[in-house]
């Protein structure tokens, strides 16, 4: 740090190069812990809704929720995501930045993914290659939130300090889990990934299970009417909408470390389980099965739908199928 504070110091005529600081989190430390972050972020904050109480209490989370970002004269960061599909919040304490943005459509993402392939990425400006750009212009004192899935490029045009973070929210779970699969499918290494994204979503699964459970407990007859009425308003309707995605992506994970010989995909498979889920024979299997039926008679009762016409996928039932299909 003290060679950066030197570096960052000088006058822009005496670097020798330009460099970006964007990663440094700032979590748990004297200067993290002077920031508090905007409010409404913390309470859409999906790690902070989902994250067992007394792993947050000993400050043991993903670390991405709090960055000091330093970036001098003439910095450029190429067209990305960030990471996890998450959303960001960003404050400019001194300086400016001018971003480009891009609207996160099917097309888009489509292009964006062959750009990220493709050998000539280097050479060719993704702006390019889509019908329509935003360009936001920031200054000194200014905020910004980047809703998830935004593809965007950021200029530097003066010496600039930041103070930002990313979270994950319930209302983007489809997008969260379609951008996860993105950086897979484009191989962006694990260090580049939202850290410990698996065992958020598996986290997140054993949450709406629990609530789940707890608004019907004692009547697991989704007919009755007052269980009906309660339950349809257990979740928002985003949130709700996002859970079948959520039991999806789980199910990909099990079946992929149960037809693998892949041993560490296997180690990052029982790393990132509940330890609830782990301890059970046949655990993730089990639990996903469960998770799929209170998910199918949630859906039903906010849709005022009787159970006879709750459709389960056939892996309900025997898992074996699952794992056929793979």
């Amino acid at each position: 740090m003290g060679a950066w504070a030197n570096y960052f110091e000088k006058p822009a005529d005496e670097r020798d190069r330009i460099l970006n600081v964007i990663s440094l989190e700032i979590s748990g430390t004297p200067l993290g812990d002077r920031i508090r972050r905007p409010k409404f972020v913390c309470d859409m904050d999906w790690v902070d809704m989902v994250w067992p109480k007394d792993l947050l209490a000993k400050n043991d989370f993903p670390k991405a929720r709090l960055y000091c970002l330093m970036s001098v004269k003439d910095a450029f960061t190429d067209f990305h995501i960030d990471f996890g599909g998450t959303s960001v919040f960003y404050h400019l304490i001194y300086g400016a930045k001018i971003f480009v943005f891009i609207r996160p459509t099917l097309t888009n993402l489509k292009k964006y993914e062959q750009w990220c392939l493709s050998s000539d990425q280097s050479k060719t400006f993704f702006a390019d290659l889509v019908r329509e750009c935003h360009i936001v212009h920031l200054t000194a004192g200014d905020s910004l939130i980047i809703p998830s899935g935004w593809i965007h490029a950021v200029y530097t045009p003066e010496d600039s300090l930041i103070i930002g973070g990313n979270f994950l929210t319930p209302v983007n779970i489809p997008t969260q889990i379609q951008l996860a699969k993105l950086e897979i499918r484009t191989k962006v290494p694990q260090k580049f990934r939202y850290p410990f994204f698996d065992r958020v979503v598996w986290y997140a699964a054993f949450y709406y299970s629990d609530l789940i459970l707890a608004k019907a407990t004692n009547n697991a007859d989704f007919k009755n009417e007052d269980v009906a009425d309660e339950t349809k308003h257990v979740l928002p309707s985003l949130e709700l909408s996002g859970l079948t995605n959520l039991r999806d992506y789980l199910l990909d994970l099990v079946v992929a470390a149960a037809t693998t010989s892949n041993k560490s995909y296997i180690k990052h498979l029982n790393s990132s389980l509940p330890k609830d889920i782990k301890r059970a024979s046949n655990g993730p299997q089990k639990f996903l099965q469960k998770f799929a039926k209170q998910i199918a008679q949630l859906q039903s009762a906010a849709d005022n739908r009787d159970d006879d016409d709750i459709q389960l996928p056939a892996w309900v039932e025997d898992f074996s199928i699952a794992l056929k299909q793979k």
